[in-house]
């Protein structure tokens, strides 16, 4: 709405005339919209009088409230409801609930809208204080019930239309902090999460977790920071676990009780499909920040994963059958923890048969390489510590056919000793050093140990194996690879002795581990590492630099840089490729300071090495030949001032590239980068029998204009009986027409002289089943049927068009 302030005159309503003793008076339009319009009636004589008129927003529909303890609740309509409210009305409400609470949010039955015109006429309500927070939906049916997450809510209303409907009514109140969850897997966090004293004090909220039928639920505390009294626990704030039992199971399920003293980590499993994770608190907290619980829904209970501190598994086996079976459970606790496994009634099950006992194989790792020890029911013995070598632990369980015992095993898992592997390596970590071997009590029994690899960008982080020795203990040995190292590009593994084998990792995140089994033992492995500020993971780009470490230390000492250039992907072009340009100086001899380029795969040969030498040329210019290239650079004593080197990647064109066009287009692009003076380059398609090309040309297109094209062109020329035969050429700036090949093998040929370039050309060449003949002889042609169709159940249309220039045909 608009609020006009003019000079009146009663000549009209809605007209402002020329003032008779009112200097001056105020008007509100009723809409959102104003039109003035100004006239003057000659020949009447002209006024020496003037006027002026202003104008300014105002709404009587833009308001905020605050809730507060003694006024929660508060109804807002749209205007004039239950009437219909002005014509391009539009309103905006902001809400102010307490800090720590939440605002419920229901609409009266009676809710009015244009429903044909939902994208002029709507309530969208907002979870903050503007309309850059996250929507709560955009109605112009009746809303059910809605509730935010912070103590924040923006309404906005507007009805763009001259024929608007009632309306609505909407009841805002101070919510009860809580909600209902349904998802497989989610993070249930307390109001105001993380911020401290930010939960209501003196309330209980109710988290509901509803899964389906024959699912379970697993409870992970991620963070519980509460107020907690030795003493009297329940003074404090405090979370109450509550399994919901169908009412027709004559069971009881006691709560669990989560205190200020849990310990992050810890898992907690659940019989039950559904439950309620209440909320106590007490009196303000302002120092804490609450909690952050996730939940898991998994099914059955053969196959398990937990991950935490410590936690109990349940194992009801899979009724009978004439099959064997295996269940298998994963545990995972913090890394610097080992994981201990102790069985809870395993003498409750009777003696079984040997031969069709429940067995158990313990490993110290979820892929089954290192194995602890293996029993069945018949042989297990309480007293035997079962217990990982690092923060992981798998059982496999075989139970055979008609074996299926009606009772539960029950068993716990803990992490309560520190376990003696390496700790991860994570972005803080410069430097340090391994040392492992048989001597040591904890390494002369088979162990397994796994540590994460973390990188900063630009970062190069190598290990210097300087001894690594194996010894072999007979038996029939399983091949495993006792000492690799792994990240998202390379794979490296060792079953030999070594002794001065750098190993260099520029990926952010991969990997090391060391595994010792029965039949082979770690005799001894010393190893370093340190992280250099160079290399990296890069995807290839023009202008991309490969330069010298900015690494001023003097006596730095050895250092090794790995740069992975991956070459970016485009779907059905044949011309992306780059190549290395640049220049390097190098003060060492070429066996202690060198560069080396490898292509594919990192085990590979290199194909390059640069390196100083007498009368040698200090220039790179080297094509990327495949989709992944590694450039390396090793120095044995690193100085920043006597060593240069800077290689720039460059876009080039693939020529001589044959492509095989079956269904999807294939992209041919030469822009102002790759256009170049005195080249040649050819791509060749082909499809399949009973197809034909056509090349489409888009964009723009820029090639030297000559006559007759005789200096920088395109040319399409087709295969006919064994010979290529020119069919059209264009340059200049005009866009081609759409060409169509009569045989089903094209070649494009792009030729440029020594005189200018352009910005280039796009095209895409795709395969169809229509022809267009010429009939200029009485030869006979033959046109063949269409091989291969795509989507067999769908139907293909090809067309044949025969013409003749000849008059009497």
């Amino acid at each position: 709405m608009m609020a006009l302030i003019g000079m009146h005159h009663s000549c009209h309503p809605a007209k402002l005339c020329i003032p008779q003793n009112v200097s001056q008076i105020q008007m509100n339009s009723s809409s959102n919209y104003l039109a003035i319009q100004y006239k003057l009636a000659l020949p009447r004589p002209i006024m020496s009088r003037r006027w002026n008129l202003t104008y300014r927003e105002y709404s009587t529909c833009n308001e905020e409230y605050r809730l507060i303890p003694e006024a929660n609740s508060i109804n807002i309509t749209s205007p004039n409801y239950p009437n219909v409210p002005p014509p391009h009305t539009e309103c905006e409400w902001r809400v102010m609930a307490p800090r720590g609470e939440l605002i419920d949010i229901k609409f009266f039955d009676d809710f009015h809208m244009n429903t044909k015109y939902c994208d002029r006429e709507y309530v969208e309500l907002f979870d903050g204080a503007t309309a850059l927070a996250k929507s709560l939906g955009k109605y112009c049916r009746t809303p059910p019930p809605l509730k935010t997450t912070q103590n924040l809510l923006y309404i906005h209303y507007l009805t763009d239309v001259s024929e608007p409907r009632a309306g609505f009514k909407v009841q805002l109140s101070i919510g009860k902090c809580g909600g209902t969850f349904t998802a497989s897997s989610e993070i249930i966090t307390s109001p105001g999460y993380p911020q401290p004293g930010a939960y209501p004090a003196h309330s209980e909220c109710d988290y509901v977790i509803s899964q389906p039928a024959d699912t379970r639920i697993r409870l992970i505390l991620l963070n519980i920071n509460l107020p907690f009294n030795h003493n009297f626990p329940k003074s404090k704030d405090y979370l109450e676990i509550i399994p919901i039992i169908p009412a027709e199971v004559n069971e009881t399920i006691p709560s669990v009780f989560v205190f200020g003293n849990a310990t992050r980590g810890t898992q907690i499993d659940l019989n039950v499909n559904k439950a309620i994770i209440r909320f106590h608190t007490s009196a303000r907290a302002t120092l804490y920040h609450g909690f952050q619980i996730k939940f898991n829904r998994f099914s059955g209970q053969c196959h398990q994963e937990m991950e935490g501190v410590s936690g109990p598994i349940t194992l009801s086996f899979p009724r009978r059958s004439f099959y064997s079976s295996y269940c298998r459970w994963k545990m995972t606790v913090p890394k610097g923890l080992r994981v201990r496994l102790e069985f809870l009634n395993m003498g409750d099950f009777e003696v079984q048969n040997e031969s069709r006992s429940i067995s158990f194989t313990i490993y110290n790792d979820h892929e089954m390489q290192s194995k602890i020890l293996t029993f069945d029911m018949n042989s297990y013995d309480p007293n035997t510590i079962i217990q990982s070598s690092d923060n992981t632990m798998l059982v496999s369980i075989y139970i055979p056919t008609m074996t299926m015992p009606y009772r539960s095993l029950k068993a716990h898992y803990y992490s309560d000793s520190e376990s003696f592997c390496p700790p991860n390596i994570d972005e803080t970590k410069l430097e340090g050093r391994i040392d492992i071997g048989d001597w040591q009590p904890n390494f002369q029994q088979p162990y397994y140990c796994k540590a994460k690899i973390n990188l900063n960008p630009s970062e190069t982080l190598v290990f210097n194996i300087s001894r690594f020795e194996l010894k072999t203990l007979g038996g029939m040995p399983r091949v495993v690879n006792a000492l690799s190292f792994r990240d998202n590009l390379v794979i490296a593994s060792y079953r030999e002795n070594l002794t001065q084998v750098l190993h260099p990792q520029s990926q952010p995140v991969g990997f090391w581990q060391i595994i010792q089994t029965d039949y082979e033992r770690i005799v001894k492995l010393s190893m370093s590492y340190r992280r250099h500020a160079c290399g990296g993971n890069y995807v290839v780009r023009d202008g991309l630099t490969i330069e010298q470490p900015d690494i001023r230390d003097i006596g730095y000492g050895a250092i090794m840089c790995v740069w992975s250039l991956n070459r970016p992907y485009y779907y059905g072009r044949t011309d992306a490729a780059f190549r290395l340009v640049g220049n390097f100086t190098f003060s060492d001899s070429c066996e202690r300071e060198f560069i080396l380029i490898k292509e594919q795969r990192w085990q590979t040969d290199a194909v390059k090495k640069l390196c100083r030498g007498e009368g040698e040329d200090t220039s790179l210019d080297y094509n990327l030949k495949h989709s992944r290239s590694f450039v390396v650079y090793q120095a044995e004593s690193y100085v920043y001032s006597k060593t240069q080197f800077h290689f720039e990647a460059k876009k080039t064109i693939v020529c001589g590239s044959k492509t095989m066009v079956t269904f999807a287009s294939t992209r041919v692009e030469v822009d102002r980068q790759t256009y170049r003076n005195n080249e040649e380059c050819l791509w060749i398609f082909k499809a399949q029998r009973g197809f034909y090309l056509q090349v489409t040309f888009y964009g723009r297109f820029f090639v030297e204009h000559s006559e007759n094209c005789s200096r920088d062109y395109v040319e399409i020329q087709h295969k006919e009986d064994g010979l290529w035969i020119p069919d059209v050429r264009y340059c200049g700036r005009d866009l081609p027409p759409i060409y169509n090949s009569s045989t089903n093998q094209i070649q494009i040929i792009f030729r440029t002289n020594e005189n200018v370039t352009a910005d280039g050309f796009s095209l895409f060449v795709r395969s169809h089943c229509s022809l267009v003949v010429n009939v200029t002889s009485s030869e006979v042609k033959t046109i063949y049927r269409p091989q291969n169709l795509p989507y067999r159940n769908l139907r293909t249309q090809c067309e044949y068009i025969f013409q003749s220039n000849e008059k009497d045909n």
